[in-house]
């Protein structure tokens, strides 16, 4: 399985290096609509340094193309280069006149100024979605998200409520109650957070991060590795839930302070194909472990991988 999944990304990487060399030998004939197309191959492959690149190239030939600088904003956050990503989305923005596409923009840019700890300024564009679109959960959501942050949990517990009533999802449900039941217990209000995370129970039956979570807040830790053990077991097979199970087990024993179990199912998440540092840096999950010598060591390890691996791949993009 694992040979087979190395032959799929070098197939991947290939077929992507192909369209930039024979991008290069044709640019005279290529318009900003085909480099367009090359972004979202780059971005569907998760390979955002080539979704930058192509969509550079694109707005190059054509400096309107709203959604250029839209999936270029997104890489441009996946690569942790924020302030290029919040100028982009602004760019974005002038060139969109639909209420339902502005109102997602200013979503993201606000969830990049969440990911920057900028909560003033994150909240200021959650507004300025919500004015666009006065039912738009996720606005409502992470809105949630730029409250707690700041330290206003009874402003995140009314956001999270907000939200709850415009996801059907078990899964996003069940994230919901997550968060308004640690705003909850951080306000002291240790029945209703109780309340939070046995709804979680009742939801959630097929024992995903968030039973595990609640399973340890409500009972112990034995019961919440019980889940973890499941979630893992039930993503072998399929390479990206098998990394994202690894990533979660990471989170949830970082929550439960258990250094050594966290930072080995973060190397595990790693050596199965994990490479979001992105959500490494802001997932608050990973509090507790984020200033450990083994998990900054490990962590640069892997991006330095990362790193030599995109260099590697692609030579021409430093020309």
């Amino acid at each position: 399985m694992r040979r087979w999944i190395m032959i799929n990304c070098i197939g991947c990487v290939m077929l992507l290096t192909m369209q930039l060399i024979s991008s290069q030998k044709a640019n005279a004939q290529q318009t900003a609509s085909d480099f367009f197309k090359m972004t979202l191959s780059a971005m569907k492959y998760k390979d955002y340094d080539l979704t930058v690149y192509f969509a550079t190239k694109s707005i190059a030939l054509n400096p309107t193309f709203g959604s250029a600088y839209w999936d270029r904003a997104i890489a441009y956050d996946f690569k942790r280069e924020y302030r290029k990503a919040i100028n982009d989305y602004d760019s974005a923005i002038s060139y969109y006149s639909n209420n339902s596409d502005l109102a997602t923009l200013y979503k993201n840019k606000g969830m990049v100024y969440c990911d920057m700890k900028l909560y003033d300024s994150a909240l200021y564009d959650f507004d300025k979605s919500l004015d666009l679109n006065p039912e738009y959960g996720l606005a409502m959501w992470n809105k949630g998200i730029a409250y707690d942050g700041k330290g206003m949990y009874d402003s995140a517990v009314n956001n999270y409520t907000r939200a709850l009533k415009h996801f059907t999802s078990v899964s996003d449900i069940c994230q919901l109650h997550l968060l308004r039941g640690l705003a909850y217990s951080k306000l002291n209000k240790t029945e209703k957070a109780k309340n939070e995370f046995s709804e979680i129970l009742k939801l959630d039956t097929g024992y995903d991060y968030q039973t595990a979570y609640a399973k340890f807040i409500l009972k112990n830790k034995d019961s919440a590795r019980w889940v973890i053990r499941t979630f893992i077991l039930r993503a072998k097979g399929n390479d990206d839930e098998y990394a994202n199970a690894y990533f979660n087990a990471a989170r949830l024993f970082s929550v439960m302070d258990n250094h050594e179990k966290s930072i080995g199912c973060l190397e595990m998440s790693f050596d199965n194909g994990y490479k979001n540092f992105r959500n490494i840096d802001t997932d608050r999950d990973f509090d507790k472990v984020r200033n450990d010598p083994k998990f900054i060591d490990l962590v640069k390890k892997y991006e330095e991988k990362d790193r030599i691996h995109n260099q590697n791949a692609h030579p021409d993009l430093k020309k």
